[in-house]
């Protein structure tokens, strides 16, 4: 027993297993740090854009102009430059240009006499931006009395003026203090500078493909009665059963009516990026050249460049027997497996946390671990066999680098081939059903069949057709396990027992 514990020590501190280790942790945190560190800056800091909320009420004194400008978090921008113009539409050439800069609480105002014009339209220039990454802005029609109107801005924001001139504003904005829930920002200004009279607000969370707007309140969950600011961020109660749910948002008279004051028609307000399912996709292309490269490798470098060589022979000169070295140096490499896999997951899951601020799922964690420690011990395995029947270095490890070509590489050409000489039809069901177990004589295609299951569905083989539950189409948790036992002890018992015929 001492010899085959020494054995097992050597396989998993020697150089190859210790590169082995490093190599897949640093490439696999490498690559999740690359990829989330990318995506989180790929956009617009919300501290660092701007959203201009326009508002021109044409009163008995003139056109009086009020800009409001905020944040991506709803925070007034001050210092922000504006250069906007009022507009005749039905005579192009009636403008009047106006410039400004918002104040200490993000407000341009000025008014414009009655004299100078008609106009009809207020609108911006594209150059106004000053000292601020990305502004969004929009036209809006001038609001008169007795007249109401409403629109859309960019952001997912409406707007929706009253008969008193009067207009709100409404839409979505960041939360500084969570990643995961939005807020909703709601604007209000009028001709006579008040607050924003007393109104209550619902909001609905949008469980169907389509529904009828605006939703009646009493179908709606209340939040609360608000009013008395002119510009305010609210959080709602949403939880996890609103993830990437639309929310419709309205805000109500006290008295009630069957029209809301303004609403917002549909916005993602819940959203939690689930750090298992960033770090499957962030491993699945990488890892289908990794795992296997290595299993054969490691098999090539402790077992069959040995054994051609003739280094397992003079080992076998002591009391050990060739079935009791080949179980240390198979041990050995799937435990260097295991090591590998755990620490790069863990590195990486804490990697992903900081950007997203949630760890992966038990459900997630082993289900990558499982899935790509059977593809790496079943290409290890056949390794292990060919070096059973080939007597030179050269020939195992060629053999090895042709399985990776054929069982990685092209095995989905491959099979396609195949499908269409048989003249099986990928594109309904029993075509799929072929397809998929076509797949599973190859290792290579295990992680998959472990993604098919956690998700429930299956989808198009070889890019034709539609997806599947993968229940309907034989994925399920018998079958999964079934085939990965397979691959962990077949490969690996048949050359045991090859190796041990040979004493």
């Amino acid at each position: 027993m001492r010899d085959f514990i020494y054995d097992l020590r050597r396989t998993l501190t020697g150089k190859f297993t210790i590169t082995m280790i490093v190599l897949i942790v640093l490439a696999t945190v490498g690559i999740s740090y690359a990829a989330v560190s990318v995506s989180s800056v790929s956009s617009v800091p919300p501290n660092s854009e701007a959203y201009v909320y326009p508002a021109v009420f044409k009163t008995a004194y003139g056109y009086n102009v009020t800009d409001f400008v905020a944040n991506g978090y709803g925070q007034p921008v001050s210092g922000l430059k504006l250069d906007s113009s009022l507009i005749n539409e039905t005579a192009s050439t009636q403008m009047y240009n106006i410039s400004g800069t918002t104040n200490g609480h993000g407000y341009f105002n000025t008014t414009v006499a009655l004299t100078e014009g008609n106009f009809t339209t207020y609108g911006y220039f594209s150059s106004y931006i000053s000292g601020i990454n990305t502004t969004f802005e929009s036209s809006i029609s001038i609001l008169k009395k007795n007249e109401s109107q409403s629109g859309i801005l960019p952001n997912m924001y409406s707007w929706q003026s009253t008969n008193n001139l009067s207009v709100y504003f409404i839409g979505k904005v960041a939360n500084p203090s969570s990643a995961t829930i939005s807020g909703i920002e709601i604007y209000y200004a009028s001709a006579n500078g008040s607050a924003m009279p007393s109104g209550t607000l619902y909001y609905y969370v949008q469980n169907t493909s389509s529904i009828s707007l605006p939703i009646p309140s009493k179908e709606m969950l209340k939040f609360g009665t608000i009013g008395g600011f002119y510009n305010k961020v609210f959080t709602l109660p949403l939880n996890a059963s609103a993830n990437e749910m639309n929310v419709v948002v309205e805000l109500f008279p006290p008295s009630g009516g069957a029209q809301p004051l303004v609403m917002l028609p549909s916005a993602t307000l819940y959203s939690a990026t689930s750090s298992g399912a960033l770090l499957e996709a962030i491993l699945q292309v990488p890892y289908e050249f990794l795992i296997p490269i290595l299993g054969i490798f490691s098999a090539y470098f402790y077992y069959g460049k040995d054994k051609a060589s003739g280094v397992l022979e003079s080992i076998i000169t002591r009391p050990v027997t060739k079935g009791r070295i080949f179980l240390s140096r198979f041990l050995g490499g799937a435990m260097s497996f295991l090591i590998a896999l755990i620490m790069a997951e863990a590195l990486s899951d804490l990697v992903i946390y900081r950007y997203t601020g949630s760890l992966l799922s038990s459900s997630y964690f082993f289900s990558i671990l499982g899935g790509y420690l059977v593809e790496a011990i079943a290409f290890s395995g056949l390794i292990y066999i060919v070096s059973q029947f080939l007597k030179s270095q050269g020939g195992i490890l060629g053999t090895g680098i042709g399985l990776f070509f054929v069982m990685v590489l092209f095995w989905s050409d491959l099979m396609a081939i195949i499908l269409y000489a048989l003249h099986v039809n990928s594109a309904v069901k029993s075509g799929v059903i072929m397809a998929l177990a076509l797949d599973t004589i190859s290792p290579s295609t295990f992680p998959s069949l472990v993604i098919y299951l956690r998700s429930g569905f299956y989808g198009s083989a070889f890019g034709v057709g539609s997806g599947y539950p993968a229940s309907s189409v034989g994925i399920t948790l018998v079958s999964v396990i079934l085939v990965g036992l397979f691959w962990l002890f077949i490969p690996a018992l048949a050359s045991f027992f090859l190796a041990r015929s040979r004493d």
